[in-house]
């Protein structure tokens, strides 16, 4: 490698290793960058999927029959729903008459 004018030859050298370095150092910093935007991703992902078992509630009759009316449920889903919706609410009922009898 010719130097510049002014340059000595160590002086161009070190600046092509610094561009080197600073391409390695780059690279480094856009990996690091990818792989903790996943890490926040999968942590916010695996949250919300806990919170939404964990809740424990679900829609009202009325809220599932609004959903229909609306479109955003097909017949069949919304029987379905329904049918877990009374069974839910059977079993909160029953389990509060066992723990209030004993």
């Amino acid at each position: 490698m010719k130097p510049a004018s002014g340059q000595s030859i160590f002086a161009a050298e070190m600046g092509g290793q610094a561009a080197v370095f600073q391409s390695i150092l780059l690279f480094g910093a856009v990996v690091l960058a990818a792989l903790l935007a996943f890490v926040i991703l999968l942590y916010l992902r695996r949250r919300l999927r806990s919170g939404d078992a964990s809740s424990g509630r679900s829609l009202s009759l009325d809220e599932l029959r609004s959903l229909r009316d609306r479109g955003k449920l097909t017949d069949s889903e919304y029987a379905v729903l329904r049918e877990q919706a009374i069974t839910a609410m059977r079993t909160g009922i029953s389990s509060e008459t066992g723990t209030n009898a004993r």
